[in-house]
């Protein structure tokens, strides 16, 4: 159940015993039973807080941290394939700097960027969102919850603009 946790899991992430967190909590004014009741969220964050523990489990949140990486680390493979120039986006989009022993001076006196790179071919594309489409799939099996549906959306999302046949911009014949 979302927003609950039992007595013995909060005891347990608090280094403490079940008994101890039943009288903690009796005190606060909360009944509970046993250590499989369960408390609210708010009631145990007070509960943590109390007892010196003011996070919740750092288990879930170290396997959504390596979630989130392993797909950074896919979509940090696919874009730059797929822009076809081996730079990544965050580096083509930081602006220029003055230098340091300048006083400022105006971008205008800087000089004119390049021109623009050609789009990539249509099969980068479509091979970079295949393998965002699996990795996102591959993410999918291993989360749950809201997570779970997002990553099921960018699959989905990935998988269905693969398989729209790409037309390059221009003049229809």
């Amino acid at each position: 159940v979302a927003g609950k946790a039992r007595v013995h899991e909060l005891a347990k992430e608090l280094g403490v015993t079940s008994k101890e967190v039943l009288a903690r909590l009796n005190e606060q004014g909360e009944f509970v039973k046993s250590a499989s009741s369960t408390v609210e969220a708010p009631v145990a964050r007070r509960l943590r807080e109390s007892l010196g523990g003011s996070k919740p489990p750092a288990s879930d949140k170290g396997a959504a941290k390596v979630a989130d990486k392993s797909l950074d680390r896919a979509l940090d493979k696919a874009i730059p394939k797929a822009a076809g120039n081996g730079e990544t986006g965050s580096s083509a989009a930081a602006p220029a700097k003055p230098a340091a022993g300048g006083d400022g001076a105006a971008p205008a006196a800087q000089a004119p960027p390049a021109p623009a790179a050609e789009p990539p071919p249509v099969s980068d594309v479509i091979g970079a969102l295949k393998a965002s489409a699996e990795s996102a799939s591959r993410l999918v099996a291993s989360s749950s919850g809201y997570r779970a549906g997002l990553l099921g959306s960018i699959a989905a999302s990935c998988t269905a603009s693969y398989q729209i046949a790409l037309v390059p911009p221009g003049p229809t014949p």
